[in-house]
């Protein structure tokens, strides 16, 4: 009941956190929601977990490789979006776009590739990057009109 908030906070889809004291949700972007890399590892202790009586010492020992391996990877993301949002901040600055509003985050089952999108006062831009990429910056920037 405890953990499970502060997962979704790493999340795009975000949390309420501090309900009922506040509304205001507390989103980090650094992690899919479905995120198989994340999940796959978490479920397998989980299940060699089931296996063991409760007071059998190789039960702990998975339980703390289950805690050790999600927070790693959490900490990856962690450094993943900060090394992301460096490398989104280049292609709209060099295109001259001043941003109101910037959100990155990465797709859905993965966190090699990633997308940015960013507000102005008439347009949506939206572009994507990959871990992959062998440029250290996006190629294209997509613009959409608001149309208000």
């Amino acid at each position: 009941m405890f953990t499970h908030p502060l997962l979704d906070c790493f999340t795009p889809y975000s949390t309420q956190l501090f309900a009922p004291f506040s509304n205001y949700r507390v989103a980090f972007n650094t992690i899919s929601v479905v995120d198989p890399l994340y999940t796959l590892p978490f479920l397998t202790c989980m299940i060699v977990i089931l296996f063991f009586i409760r007071t059998n010492s190789k039960r702990l020992k998975w339980t703390k490789a289950e805690i050790y391996i999600s927070s790693f990877y959490i900490l990856f993301t962690l450094g993943n979006k900060i090394y992301m949002d460096s490398i989104f901040e280049k292609p709209f600055k060099k295109a001259g776009i001043a941003i109101d509003r910037f959100s990155a985050q990465p797709s859905t089952l993965n966190t090699v590739l990633w997308y940015a999108v960013s507000e102005t006062k008439e347009k949506h831009h939206l572009t994507f990057y990959s871990l992959l990429d062998e440029s250290a910056t996006t190629k294209k920037v997509i613009s959409i009109d608001k149309n208000l």
